[in-house]
């Protein structure tokens, strides 16, 4: 089954082109399109829904879906022969409880504490904290007695704490490998559900994709958006169908080229990203440019396109980082080196309001000025326990398999203790975003800002949208208070 691109379902006009539903219609299922928008009493059946249309051939009972449906939810993520037998297979629930249990070896401690020796489930948060300070210490012989001692007291299948905690210190290419492994072969239906039941990355696209759209000047023939991490180009399809219906002769888009020590997922193709684009833009009547360009080529780039051209062109700069669904993370130095080259290049043409997005998934109080590394994994453990908290909210208890199945596909490759401390050292090499590039935040408009409310409250009651920075420039999800993703736009 080949990937194909989800449209926003909180598109605030109401262009549609039918030719291109048909394109992806396979991917894009009519329950799928809609599943954003749901009301407080119908949380999961949003979930249950897009679960359900994987599963074609199940018989739905009245009340919902069927508990053998719900048993081949599991086997769905962890297998692509829906025809053999359950009883051959291990549930994801079932390989985390296993391997836990063969991991969790007993050790004889070296360094009692009233912190070792502690009881109480709810004090993992200071275990998390000791830990960090043992890291920030050098102590190596502590830090790994007190993870064994937290693993030794929390359950991987428990709260969120406990489950965050479970993946940071089992490492993220270790924990649930055989799981991973596993649904990686339905990677995505995987996806499908994740980024159109969860609000992460239709946030982000959304908020980006608005203030793009409602900054094109109207005089404008060409568009070009350099986007520092396309991956499957699931955020551009809205922009795509907008865009040709303007008086706009060409859009072009430029992919930052991956850096040859970086890994992408084998289920991301560049040049299939590219060929579904062209087909999108081909039924749209929309003439596009794809092309992949380094980093360090950019500005060179930029300056040549400027004076080659002949026609009133717009450039957007966009820039994703962190978000789960992208499923890996890129360095913050070259997200920040992108973020400076748009600057640079803004600062010579002010003239037609070019704008910049910014979408940091990283964004909670992790990134916050802290005093020590203890500090910031501290911080950044409670900001994944917030994802942990809200992605468990949408799904109901006995599709628990298949949240545990998302959580090690899409969350346990961010918690990690290697990945928390080169993030670290990145974080102590850059300051905060507008005090290293000087730019100037351009205000979200009243539209954007009230629709993104509306329909995060139909999702649940519990996200809440604020706005943020001097200009307003900054809109924040927040769950319980924890900010998830940050969303910023800049001049």
């Amino acid at each position: 089954m080949q990937q194909k691109f989800l449209q926003p379902s909180w598109a605030i006009n109401d262009f549609k082109l039918s030719a291109m539903d048909s394109i992806f219609d396979d991917y894009h299922h009519p329950d799928v399109s809609s599943s954003f928008t749901i009301t407080e009493d119908s949380s999961e059946t949003s979930v249950e829904s897009l679960l359900t249309s994987i599963l074609s051939d199940q018989e739905i009972m009245e009340e919902g879906i069927s508990s053998s449906a719900v048993e081949e939810v599991c086997k769905w993520l962890i297998s692509d022969d829906h025809k053999q037998d359950m009883q051959n297979h291990q549930s994801p629930c079932s390989i985390l409880e296993n391997e836990f249990r063969e991991n969790n070896s007993e050790v004889v401690f070296a360094f009692p504490d009233d912190i070792l020796n502690t009881d109480d489930k709810g004090n993992v948060h200071r275990l998390i904290k000791a830990y960090g300070e043992a890291s920030e210490n050098g102590l190596s012989e502590l830090k790994d007695v007190i993870s064994q001692r937290i693993l030794e007291k929390i359950n991987p299948l428990g709260e969120a704490a406990e489950r965050v905690a479970f993946h940071l210190l089992r490492e993220s290419e270790e924990t649930g490998s055989y799981l991973k492994q596993e649904s990686s072969k339905n990677i995505e239906s995987a996806f499908n559900v994740f980024y159109q039941s969860l609000p992460y990355g239709r946030f982000a696209h959304y908020i980006a994709n608005q203030s793009i759209l409602e900054s094109i000047p109207g005089d404008t023939e060409r568009v070009t958006i350099i986007d520092f991490d396309i991956r499957d180009g699931t955020q551009w399809p809205y922009v795509l169908e907008n865009i040709a219906s303007r008086k706009i002769l060409e859009l072009r888009i430029i992919s930052i080229k991956l850096e040859e020590n970086e890994i992408c997922p084998s289920s991301w193709k560049l040049e299939e990203t590219k060929r579904r684009l062209h087909q999108l833009a081909n039924t749209c009547g929309l003439v596009l440019k794809f092309e992949e360009i380094r980093l360090d080529a950019l500005m060179t780039e930029l300056k040549r396109m400027k004076k080659t051209s002949s026609v009133r062109e717009w450039t957007a700069f966009n820039c994703m980082f962190g978000l789960p669904h992208m499923h890996r993370r890129r360095s913050r130095i070259q997200a920040m080196e992108f973020m400076f080259t748009a600057k640079v290049f803004l600062s010579d043409y002010m003239n037609r309001r070019e704008i910049i997005t910014f979408g940091d998934g990283e964004t909670g109080e992790s990134m916050m000025p802290c005093s020590s590394y203890a500090s910031f994994f501290s911080n950044h453990f409670r900001h994944y326990q917030a994802f942990f908290e809200s992605m468990e909210m949408h799904f109901p208890v006995y599709l628990r398999d298949a949240r545990i199945a998302m959580e090690c596909l899409y969350l346990s490759p961010y918690v990690s203790t290697n990945s928390w401390f080169q993030l670290w050292k990145e974080k102590s090499q850059i300051s905060d975003l507008r005090e290293e590039i000087g730019l100037k935040g351009c205000k979200m408009s009243k539209e954007s800002i009230m629709e993104a409310k509306v329909m995060v409250n139909k999702a649940n009651s519990l996200y809440t949208v604020t706005v943020e920075g001097q200009e307003l420039n900054e809109m924040v999800l927040e769950w319980r208070g924890t900010p998830l993703i940050r969303v910023s736009t800049w001049i």
